[in-house]
């Protein structure tokens, strides 16, 4: 394999290309100054994950694409990569400020930062374009460039109908419909706001860029990679109020939020009459670490939460694992999926 590590030299090379193709200008002033305005956002919100959605992009097409013609596309499939950070970074701005959040990455949110404000929305626009100007000027040649570019489409538009169900779900202002808190509405939200463009993108655009263009290929690796996302965003739910802030990078706001997350759809289903009265009284109010997002904490101890927790990702990984046993179009699509599960598995931030 020619790239192993998120901050392998080619990895390097294609960020800094790409933020050369989109920042190098002819312009003199004032456009010039959009350009370094670009270069600023692009280098502050992009380039500081832990570059997982990258790396799955890099990494299946590694395993999938003819070893000879292995080193041809390895920048190519590094630039569709970011083009995939490029759109986290888009989606954690505008998520950042819908949310209030102070902290993303262990640095101030993008918003945050002195001469920024509310232009930080326009950034995030301006990172949503950068993606398909990447992938015109880089993979326009390509046989599966439509392909790409209609992932790509589907993939924005159904993380974005994902994030307006979250949001849907805890209203500001208002005390959430606990009613409407159900296993089948978290398994919406997860599977559009976190599963399709953290799991199905990556996999699905590294397939492309490996020549693989079968929809039914396509649509088996989908349903592995929405199961793996599902339990992605558990994680997500679980670190929030249980993970160290140091090791996550941010403070966690679900329980404050009223957010439909994992842990309060499980304990609605598991509390005592007594409990709910308690769960009623704290959720959905207070300040991150203040005594009613603590007594919520407590309540979810009783509960067992953790033990159930530790059992559902044990039991989901079993099942994908059992799923990637059959036979697969593509012999090392399998191998695919572990190298994702293992990334993901014990992950503490």
């Amino acid at each position: 394999l020619l790239v192993l590590h998120p901050t392998d030299e080619p990895v390097e090379k294609a960020y800094k290309k790409l933020v050369a193709d989109l920042t190098t200008t002819t312009h003199s002033s004032p456009m010039a100054d959009v350009a370094k305005t670009l270069r600023q956002v692009l280098d502050y919100n992009v380039p500081h994950g832990k570059r997982n959605r990258l790396m799955a992009v890099v990494h299946t097409y590694q395993l999938l694409s003819d070893k000879e013609a292995l080193p041809d596309k390895i920048e190519l499939a590094c630039l569709v990569g970011w083009c995939i950070e490029l759109l986290q970074a888009y989606f954690l701005i505008a998520d950042d400020i819908m949310d209030k959040s102070t902290m993303r990455r262990g640095r101030p949110c993008w918003y945050t930062v002195e001469g920024v404000g509310l232009r930080a929305i326009n950034d995030a626009f301006f990172l949503q374009g950068a993606v398909f100007r990447v992938l015109r000027e880089n993979l326009g040649h390509l046989a599966v460039y439509h392909d790409l570019v209609e992932l790509f489409l589907n993939i924005n538009y159904s993380t974005v109908e994902g994030q307006c169900l979250d949001m849907l779900s805890s209203p500001e202002g208002t005390t959430p419909d606990l009613k409407e808190f159900t296993d089948q509405r978290y398994a919406a939200i997860a599977e559009h706001k976190t599963a399709y463009y953290s799991f199905v993108l990556p996999i699905r655009a590294g397939m492309y860029v490996a020549g693989i263009s079968d929809p039914q290929q396509h649509a088996d690796a989908e349903k592995v990679a929405v199961k793996i996302g599902h339990a992605f965003q558990v994680q997500d739910d679980f670190l929030d109020i249980y993970g160290n802030p140091e090791h996550v990078g941010k403070i966690g706001t679900d329980i404050v939020d009223g957010k439909c997350s994992w842990l309060v759809v499980k304990a609605l289903q598991l509390m005592n009459a007594r409990q709910r009265e308690t769960f009623t009284a704290h959720f959905a109010c207070g300040k991150p670490g203040g005594p009613d997002e603590l007594a919520i904490k407590a309540l979810y101890d009783e509960l067992g939460l953790v033990e159930l927790y530790n059992t559902y990702i044990a039991q989901t990984f079993q099942a994908i694992d059992e799923m990637l046993e059959k036979p697969w179009g593509h012999p090392s699509l399998p191998t695919v999926f572990r190298e994702v599960m293992k990334a993901i598995l014990k992950r503490t931030k």
